[in-house]
């Protein structure tokens, strides 16, 4: 999230859900249902009357209902990102490093990424950018581990022939038969 963006208004939306403008005029809408029912500070948010009492906190960088309950812009932001599909959500990029074994240097190394960016995407309030969702299932199509849609077109990674100079790896278009998309 910009540091810089910060909630302009919000107007709740469905009995969990709300509506958020944010300082750069993009209305983004989060359903707090799961949220709600899993931390026990937010489990009066259960009740409507008291959910649709929200209201910006101050300078826009939560928002506020009575009792002292507060969510964070920063924590609201990843959400409506994660669930607009435009974000990869956290619990995705940790499995995903789990299922293939990965420490946090183990993923920096796979995603050519440094190891503290690994940190702050498993472990930070901001969102996980969408490439990096992209970056993860390339991974695994390339270690073999994944599959690639009906389709489209495959990318193989040769090790350098003689002739090359044996000093560069060639990437070889290859256009794959349709196969059943594991899911």
């Amino acid at each position: 999230m910009n540091s810089k963006l910060r909630i302009t208004a919000v107007e709740p939306a469905s009995r969990q859900g709300l509506h958020i403008t944010w300082s750069d005029s993009r209305t983004l809408h989060v359903n707090l249902a799961e949220l709600v029912h899993s931390f026990r500070v937010l489990a009066p948010l259960q009740d409507a009357a008291l959910f649709k009492q929200v209201q910006v906190g101050e300078w826009g960088l939560d928002l506020v209902w009575p009792g002292d309950i507060e969510l964070a812009a920063t924590t609201l932001y990843r959400l409506a990102m994660e669930q607009a599909g435009e974000a990869m959500p956290k619990g995705a990029f940790k499995e995903w490093m789990q299922r293939h074994g990965l420490s946090l240097t183990g993923a920096a190394e796979a995603l050519h990424l440094t190891r503290r960016t690994i940190t702050a995407y498993s472990t930070g309030p901001n969102p996980i950018p969408y490439h990096i969702a992209l970056a993860c299932k390339g991974w695994e199509v390339i270690q073999g581990q994944g599959e690639v849609g009906e389709g489209r077109v495959r990318y193989t990674v040769e090790p350098p022939r003689e002739q090359d100079g044996g000093t560069s790896v060639k990437a070889v278009k290859k256009n794959t038969a349709p196969r059943a998309v594991r899911r």
